[in-house]
């Protein structure tokens, strides 16, 4: 490497690429009398983040003798404090992302972030930093003793992926069920750190690690308050996974109903925890965002969000009351397969629910700036690139468990893809072209207007652009409103067309399924699921069907009947409402009950914009008992909006993987062995 890390750094932080080994290099600009005073300033009305304070100043060092203070043109009176460097109080600290001048001038403005710890002590050295209050010292080392827990847990990591190494400490899990050795480690990361999120692929085991953290806080920690929040048709599973994997002692208390039984339910959570070995309190995030005043109320041990990309929008109600919760908690950690689904810019709001600037900045627009390459647009600026990339798979191999289905389970056979093409009769393309020709009009309209522009945002236009996806799906809903998360048409007319040539393929693909075998199909549209069932009433052909709408007494029908009756061999769902979370592996004995039936087929019949529900969903069939290859099939109308979703969704999630491939960065955390003293 051209640069070198500072020496202040040696023995403390491992240089894992060039862009680190820069951003933490010394600065010869910095005299020896340079100093610096580090403050706290707390939030206000106009800003509800805290920043550190820098402050420049000069002070003799003591090691300097007569002959150096002559030579180096210094009065000889000693007693006389030196005016520390322009570059001290004016540059330096510009290599901290998101650091800023206060409007006054008087200092600068830092996120309260271990990126800014670093850079200080890169810069000035222990002995160079001193504090206005004991706050300050305590938040600063407090930061900087959270990086050296995360950065032994990435050396866990590291080991037990380029060795295979399980260190004895790591929990053991339940006997009668034997943890594999991935999440044994995983348990013992998140043990150690206050702040760890495990982004590790669906079916990879992610909820029973969590569980042997929990078993395990609980003996250093007893009668502790634990909280999941999670997609409301997840907490049955995390029952069932709780019961299933935990060796203790556990209340395990679903906040459920109304507001009232809800406020009870803690209370008496709260009232009798000492009779457990600890407590889990389960809430949906609806039910979380009705309910956070009173459960912010109490201390948690751990605050875990499963499925924790749910939270990638910053503006919206469900990350700010999530982010009310984080104060609250001791320890904590964040649960998906799926942390990155429109960019790498959705990692913000989950780093910032492990820690308050865990980031590194004090907002989303100065994250997206760091890591985004903009250039002005009509209207907007454009992301044109992705810049500062090995920083950020540098903090993830830091503050993330990473697992993929492949890694977990190498055996599993693989996902093969395929497309079956439909082709619009003349009505459907006439109605299909009229539409895109007014739908352009109507949001090049929107955009020139500076009014309407505020309001137009990004997915605003992909919500209005999935009516063509409806056109080609075999209806058109007039004068209605998408909702692009559940699928649900808010229409007073819904006009189908037929015949519908999607349906035919559908209709034909599942008659040649073989016998024994079952198959999901998944629709975006709530219209989509009423008429596929409808139509595979009339074929003979037994389903179920799981939307937004659907109860939860029938949801959990729905799902037992397609994994334990062999006549049922069709499930019809909203991947949205049932991609994420449940088992539908379909694995039965026939009737005779000598022949097992099983999912092999995921059809996609319409699909939304979202790649996380795109990759959860296809995995719903497998698990580590899957010893059967599954075939995804994508009906589409080519040359139609159906192939612009399809190639979008799949080009996130293909940067999703190549952002968290971290393997070179792990190699280089097992290669090199770092000794830490006291903090």
């Amino acid at each position: 490497m051209t640069t070198q890390m500072s020496q202040h750094l040696t023995g403390v932080l491992k240089p894992l690429s060039e862009a680190t080994v820069k951003l933490l290099s010394e600065d010869k600009r910095i005299q020896r009398t340079d100093r610096i005073k580090i403050g706290i300033k707390e939030r206000s009305v106009h800003s509800d983040i805290r920043h550190f304070t820098i402050v420049a100043y000069g002070q003799w060092d003591p090691n300097d003798t007569l002959l150096q203070v002559v030579q180096n043109g210094w009065p000889l009176d000693r007693a006389d404090a030196p005016t520390p460097s322009i570059h001290a109080q004016m540059r330096w600290f510009m290599r901290i992302p998101g650091a800023t001048i206060s409007q006054n001038g008087r200092y600068a403005l830092a996120p309260v972030s271990d990126i800014t710890v670093l850079i200080c002590l890169a810069v000035f050295g222990r002995d160079r930093i001193t504090f206005e209050t004991d706050e300050a010292r305590m938040e600063f080392w407090t930061k900087f003793g959270g990086f050296l827990r995360n950065q032994k847990a990435s050396e866990l990591q590291a080991q037990f992926k380029v060795n295979k190494v399980v260190p004895d400490e790591c929990p053991t899990g339940n006997p009668a069920v034997p943890p594999m050795p991935h999440q044994r480690v995983a348990a013992q990361c998140i043990h150690l750190c206050d702040k760890y999120a495990l982004y590790m692929e669906m079916r990879t085991g992610k909820s029973y690690a969590q569980v042997m953290a929990f078993d395990k806080a609980s003996e250093e920690h007893p009668n502790a308050l634990n909280i999941i929040i999670c997609p409301k048709n997840v907490r049955s599973n995390w029952v069932s996974e709780i019961n299933k994997y935990t060796t203790k002692k556990v209340n395990i208390v679903v906040l459920r109903r109304f507001k009232i039984h809800r406020i009870k339910l803690l209370l008496e959570a709260f009232e009798h925890r000492k009779e457990y070995d600890y407590t889990v309190v389960l809430t949906s995030y609806e039910t979380y965002v009705n309910t956070a005043a009173q459960i912010c109320a109490f201390s948690w041990y751990y605050g875990v969000l499963d499925e924790g990309h749910y939270i990638k929008a910053s503006h919206r109600p469900r990350f700010k009351n999530v982010i009310r919760l984080r104060s609250q908690c001791q320890k904590r950690t964040i649960l998906t397969g799926s942390p990155i689904v429109q960019g790498v810019f959705d990692l913000y709001t989950q780093f910032e629910w492990l820690d308050e600037s865990y980031s590194g900045f004090s907002s989303r627009d100065e994250f997206k700036r760091f890591y985004g390459v903009w250039k002005p647009g009509r209207y907007r600026d454009i992301l044109v690139g992705m810049q500062n990339l090995p920083l950020l798979q540098e903090r993830l191999a830091r503050a993330a468990f990473l697992m993929s289905m492949a890694e977990a389970l190498p055996s599993l056979p693989p996902i093969t893809n395929k497309i079956l093409e439909a082709e619009m009769t003349k009505t459907q393309a006439k109605v299909y072209n009229d539409l895109a020709e007014r739908l352009c009009a109507e949001i090049e309209s929107d955009l020139a207007d500076e009014e309407k522009k505020k309001t137009c945002t990004v997915n605003n236009i992909l919500t209005r652009l999935l009516r063509l996806a409806q056109v080609t799906s075999g209806y058109v809903a007039l004068d209605g409103e998408i909702d692009i998360d559940t699928g649900e048409v808010l229409s007073r007319e819904i006009d189908r067309f037929d015949p519908n040539p999607k349906l035919e393929v559908l209709v034909d693909y599942l008659k040649e399924r073989p016998q024994g075998s079952k198959t999901i199909v998944w629709a975006c549209f709530v219209q989509n699921i009423k008429t596929i069932a409808a139509r595979l009433e009339l074929e003979g052909i037994k389903c179920v069907t799981f939307y937004g709408g659907t109860s939860e007494r029938d949801r959990e029908a729905a799902v037992y009947a397609f994994n334990n009756d062999p006549s049922t061999t069709v499930f019809v769902g909203n991947q949205s409402a049932g991609g994420v979370g449940i088992n539908l592996a379909g694995r039965c004995p026939d009737e005779l009950g000598n022949k097992r039936t099983q999912c092999d087929a995921v059809v996609y019949y319409s699909q939304g914009w979202s790649s996380a529900v795109r990759v959860q969903s296809a995995a719903r069939p497998r698990d580590k008992n899957c010893d059967w290859s599954v075939e995804v099939v994508d009906i589409l109308v080519l040359d139609s909006i159906d192939d612009e979703i399809l190639n979008r969704v799949l080009d996130k999630i293909q940067h999703a993987r190549d952002v968290q491939d971290i393997r070179g960065i792990l190699k280089k955390i097992a290669s090199l062995k770092v000794t830490v003293g006291d903090e």
